[in-house]
């Protein structure tokens, strides 16, 4: 039975954006997958000189059917760490809209879509599945002002999927009553763009890391990676260089230094440009102080580039035997955790097929029809 899904998200690229929440489309193209995908309800904040604006719109984007509500304030800020403030707006949209169609309604992280998505499911009297990949989670069901919402959110939910066991874990210690209903659903890779590529080794050839960095997340280090590495060259003369993806202030100030190595500054690519450098890299190094998943790490496993990540969070549940390795964040553990993974033998095509198959899309899709096949709709 079709059951007539609608989804529900803050985050989604914008033709200014076009990047941005990769994760969260690919999850959306995998419940697409299953056929009971509706459509997808974009509530779009952004700022204005305006008091406030709205708009609605409906268009395609990759397969997905997009209804937008466009807000413009000058108050942007305010309207999304209270989205309750959008609620009369939202409402009204449910009465002109086609939720009167909709079985179930899923919401694309708790706060702040799945307050709204929450909120709409009570309105229309419809089963609530959350899918959460949030890092500030528990930070937000602990002191937010709106964080009663959350867990309500969370306690009417049906179903609730985490993008990995450590995430769920950790919300469980705040939520308890959610592990009887929550499950581990992945993020997606898209095999199209990240695919295997067998690793070239030249004699006199240096070995190629490849890094990423942030210009909006604190918690990753790229001085422990770039200094690592500047410990390895002077302990070993190992010939090596580094490129970085990305930007952000770290990646400024690290480009006016100078190394004992060469370091090719990528700035911000295409993923189709990303999945390139990956193949031509040796290996990927990623340092983080959090992460709830880790999507480019997962990318550079379905390319079969081994790995070598922090010991933190969610990062070690991606590297599985054989994979690569984890590290302490220090100096003195990043390096020689390198020596050791440049003397490893890695069998990178089993890296990819393996990868592959687990973040397939369609392996995903399947998760979530299998989410929503134990769901009883009212109709």
């Amino acid at each position: 039975m079709v059951k007539k899904i609608a989804a529900v998200t803050f985050w989604f690229p914008t033709k200014e954006k076009p990047l941005s929440f990769p994760f969260i489309v690919e999850h959306l193209k995998a419940i697409s997958k299953t056929q009971h995908l509706a459509f997808v309800l974009y509530i779009r904040v952004e700022q204005s000189q305006k008091l406030f604006a709205q708009s609605i719109s409906k268009y395609d984007y990759e397969g997905l059917k997009i209804v937008e509500i466009f807000v413009k304030s000058k108050l942007h800020k305010l309207l999304y760490q209270f989205p309750l403030l959008l609620w009369p707006s939202i409402k009204k949209r449910i009465k002109t809209g086609n939720f009167d169609q909709i079985d179930v309604v899923h919401g694309m992280v708790v706060f702040p879509a799945g307050v709204l998505a929450y909120l709409i499911a009570k309105k229309i009297n419809k089963p609530l599945v959350l899918t959460e990949h949030w890092s500030k989670t528990t930070k937000f069901l602990s002191s937010h002002l709106l964080s009663y919402l959350g867990r309500s959110a969370f306690n009417y939910a049906t179903k609730v999927t985490f993008v990995s066991k450590w995430l769920q874990s950790e919300v469980c210690e705040v939520v308890p009553m959610l592990a009887e209903k929550s499950v581990i659903v992945p993020n997606v890779v898209d095999s199209h763009l990240f695919h295997y590529a067998e690793k070239i080794y030249m004699p006199g050839m240096p070995i190629r890391f490849i890094t990423v960095a942030s210009s909006w997340n604190a918690d990753r280090d790229l001085y422990l990676i770039v200094n690592s590495l500047e410990q390895l060259v002077r302990q070993s003369g190992k010939s090596l260089e580094l490129v970085i993806i990305g930007g952000g202030i770290l990646y400024d100030e690290i480009k006016t230094l100078k190394w004992s190595y060469p370091i090719i500054f990528g700035g911000f690519q295409t993923r189709q440009e990303i999945a390139s450098h990956l193949n031509h890299a040796h290996y990927f190094l990623f340092s983080s102080k959090f992460e709830t998943f880790s999507v480019v790490t997962a990318e550079a496993l379905v390319t079969g580039t081994p790995v070598l990540v922090s010991d933190v969070a969610a990062l070690p549940e991606l590297v599985k035997q054989g994979y690569g390795l984890t590290t302490p964040n220090t100096i003195e553990g990043w390096t020689a955790a390198l020596e050791k993974l440049i003397g490893t033998h890695f069998e990178t095509d089993k890296i990819a097929a393996e990868s592959s198959e687990y973040f397939n899309a369609d392996k995903i899709a399947a998760a979530f029809e299998k989410v929503y096949e134990n769901i009883q709709v009212i109709r």
